[in-house]
């Protein structure tokens, strides 16, 4: 080896050392070997999971909460049902729910409910009847409820506003999103239904209305929509024309960013891009958009000379674990620190998809996932992600079907306790 090649062999491992060293967040995997996918070409249908071939469809979503008796588990759903697990044991994983075309899914813990969007459906079910905490409960199971009737629900947000707990839908209607606002009903939730139930298929589900909910406000935006973020006395709806800013009580709105003369390009730009996020930072938020992020003050004005904050990649999804915000590429995560927009980290991997970004829970721990000025800063993950392997079970001698592709779930887990920007244990 030439002098050359051997300054630049410890270059590299140096950088190694100091990227190893400097990582804020690594990646504890919550399930190796649950979740497979057929490895075909575009175009051919993959078959149905069953416990003989073990194919699941691709993995979607997860939610990580607690049971009754106060067992950590977590809840992950695919292409073919809903599977429940320990954390960090792939052998407890279990399918729960037998639905098609899962795409997300939430906790409400104070009111002992999961819900999951499947094929366009909400529906509702008890925490207890899919993971009995005694004897009795196992054998009493109750038919879940379809919370969004015979119409489509596109996607559903679940938060707190005003002391009540909400889950906000929304479906296309035309050109048009319209939402509608839901809250539990304790006491029909605490009712139990005589005669058991099995709920295996969705099609079995009566689309009458709710019990569980009942119907709090209803609204309409002449735009299309992509999600829905809780903020602290109102919501932030993505849509095609920006970040919408809607009060619940009289529905009063504001489209964010807005623009003084002088910035017609920035102004441009954000109306070619898509929203993913919106993040309070102090008396500042941070809108992302999938190539780029921008502060706005109170008013919705750009409040920093800087201008944008360009990402390395194109982002599909955001999340936050404060002070970080993570941005998910397919090919790769980045991590920024939300106060200043700087890079802190780079996680490579192949088809990345973000399941779960700390939203999706009500219990009375839950982090708010944009207000983070008020997050405590411990060490629990906040983010979940799905992960590809590049090459099928067969050829990587791992148990399994042969033809398939494994898919690694795992939560972001910070490697040091995540403080406050500026203060005097903030990591540089």
């Amino acid at each position: 080896m030439n002098d050359t090649a051997a300054k630049l062999e410890e270059t590299i491992g140096l950088r190694n050392v100091v990227q190893e060293s400097n990582k804020v967040f690594e990646m504890e995997p919550l399930s190796r070997d649950t979740f497979f996918m057929l490895a075909i070409s575009a175009g051919t249908a993959a078959p149905a999971w069953n416990p003989e071939n073990s194919f699941t469809g691709k993995v979607t979503c997860s939610v990580p909460f607690n049971s009754a008796d106060g067992r950590a588990l977590v809840a992950i759903g695919c292409a073919d049902g809903v599977w429940i697990g320990f954390r960090h044991d792939s052998r407890s994983m279990r399918r729960v729910l037998h639905l098609k075309m899962v795409t997300q899914c939430a906790m409400l813990e104070d009111f002992g409910m999961f819900l999951v969007l499947a094929d366009k459906g909400l529906f509702a079910y008890r925490i207890e009847d899919l993971v009995p905490s005694s004897p009795q409960s196992a054998h009493t199971p109750q038919s879940p409820q379809r919370e969004n009737g015979t119409g489509d629900a596109d996607f559903f947000s679940v938060g707190n506003q005003g002391g009540r707990t909400l889950v906000i839908y929304m479906k296309k209607k035309g050109l048009d999103s319209v939402f509608r606002v839901l809250e539990p009903v304790v006491e029909k939730l605490n009712e139990r239904s005589e005669a058991p139930a099995s709920f295996a298929s969705p099609s079995d589900i009566s689309p009458a209305r709710s019990e569980w909910f009942r119907l709090y406000r209803e609204f309409l935006l002449p735009s299309e929509s992509f999600d829905l973020v809780f903020l602290k006395s109102k919501i932030a709806i993505l849509c095609t024309k920006g970040f919408e800013i809607t009060d619940l009580t009289d529905f009063k709105s504001v489209t964010i960013p807005l623009f003084d003369d002088g910035h017609e390009r920035l102004a441009k730009r954000c109306e070619s891009c898509k929203p993913i996020g919106i993040f309070r930072v102090e008396n500042e938020f941070l809108l992302c958009y999938d190539e780029f992020g921008i502060y706005v003050d109170k008013h919705g004005g750009p409040s920093r000379p800087s201008g944008t904050i360009e990402w390395e990649g194109t982002a599909e999804r955001v999340a936050l674990h404060w002070p970080y915000v993570l941005l998910f590429d397919s090919r790769f995560i980045e991590v920024r620190h939300v106060s200043t927009g700087l890079l802190a980290q780079i996680i490579p991997g192949n088809e990345i998809w973000c399941i779960w970004d700390g939203r999706g829970t009500s219990g009375t721990s839950t982090v708010t996932g944009v207000e983070g000025v008020e997050q405590p800063m411990g060490l629990d993950p906040r983010v979940h992600a799905v992960m590809s392997t590049t090459e099928t079970v067969g050829q990587l001698g791992l148990a399994g079907p042969p033809q398939a592709i494994a898919q690694h779930v795992f939560e972001l887990a910070p490697t040091v306790p995540l403080y406050r920007l500026g203060s005097l244990a903030s990591p540089s």
